[in-house]
């Protein structure tokens, strides 16, 4: 079945992430990043090279902060859409400037956005071979580098999710990354990058790509 629009997966989880160089003022400064989150954050693991903290602020499930990158988790987002998107998006990039603004890295060299979508499927028993052989990687795109418009890739990767009771209630796992590499100087530049990724999402593009994968099924 062909899924007219990105929103029509449910997106379980998501996934951002800015590297860089330079980073390790981190080090020095992992006691100011704490201060940030003091009154919302439900624990915290640090070591010296990156800081993990659970439930840093309202919506966020947990953000990495390390010598090469700043990394945000969210999960329960229901669907991809323009309006989650877009908040999820300024969410990160807040906290994005927060944190770096203390750790000052140096140019930041490739910006992602990974996202998980559930397809399932109502009577898949005669579909488990075949979905075993795309989740194995048996199938061209499955895994490979994809070139989007303005200079976005992405990578489409697959997996079988089954329950062990009841083997008729299977979905797959769509897992999609996309992201830009390149150098960039300012966190304002991080922030079109992001924006460009969201929209990748929202594309045409990238669901053409989905449905080549689900119709193969």
């Amino acid at each position: 079945m062909t899924i007219s629009n990105i929103s029509k997966l449910e997106n379980t989880e998501s996934f951002l992430q800015v590297n860089f160089e330079g980073g390790y003022r981190y080090i020095d400064t992992a006691g100011e990043i704490l201060n940030l989150y003091e009154k919302e954050m439900k624990a915290y693991n640090m070591d010296p090279r990156q800081l993990i903290i659970s439930n840093p602020a309202k919506e966020i499930t947990e953000i990495k902060i390390s010598v090469n990158d700043f990394w945000g988790h969210f999960i329960s987002i229901n669907r991809y859409t323009k309006s989650s998107s877009e908040k999820i998006a300024n969410i990160y990039i807040e906290n994005a400037r927060k944190v770096l603004k203390i750790t000052s890295p140096g140019k930041f060299t490739r910006i992602g956005w990974r996202n998980y979508f559930i397809r399932e499927f109502k009577n898949p028993v005669d579909k488990i071979e075949r979905l075993s052989e795309i989740v194995g990687g048996r199938v061209s795109d499955v895994g490979k580098k994809i070139e989007l418009a303005d200079d976005v890739n992405a990578i489409i990767n697959m997996k079988l999710l089954q329950q062990k009771k009841d083997q008729t209630k299977t979905a797959v796992l769509v897992d999609v990354d996309v992201y830009v590499e390149g150098d960039f100087n300012k966190i304002s530049d991080v922030s079109v990058q992001l924006e460009k990724l969201r929209q990748a999402f929202l594309s045409k593009e990238i669901l053409s790509h989905i449905n080549n994968l689900l119709e193969s099924i």
